[in-house]
């Protein structure tokens, strides 16, 4: 997370800043989701990994978590997971 200029004299409220918007993201957590224990498809994966958006714009659109969204990413890029997202229709 990208911190604000205005924090730029004043590293540490830069840091509680951050602090804070990270708490608020993973109190919003999953919300009501439907998609428990569901395996990620390429086309998730797809929109994902474009990075387009912000991870809790991707979250809420997925029914996923920011977390959990975060978490894929890192997997993906890692190579932990494979994934088929570069073949999806979506990442043309």
């Amino acid at each position: 997370m990208k911190i604000p200029n205005k924090f730029k004299d004043n590293p540490k409220a830069g840091i509680e800043y951050r602090n804070k918007q990270r708490k608020i993201n993973y109190l919003n957590g999953r919300g009501e989701c439907k998609k428990q224990c569901q395996r990620y498809t390429p086309d998730e994966d797809a929109i994902i990994m474009k990075h387009e958006l912000t991870d809790r714009e991707i979250a809420n659109r997925l029914n996923r978590s920011v977390q959990g969204v975060q978490l894929r990413r890192s997997k993906i890029k890692n190579g932990v997971v494979k994934s088929e997202y570069k073949n999806s229709l979506l990442f043309t």
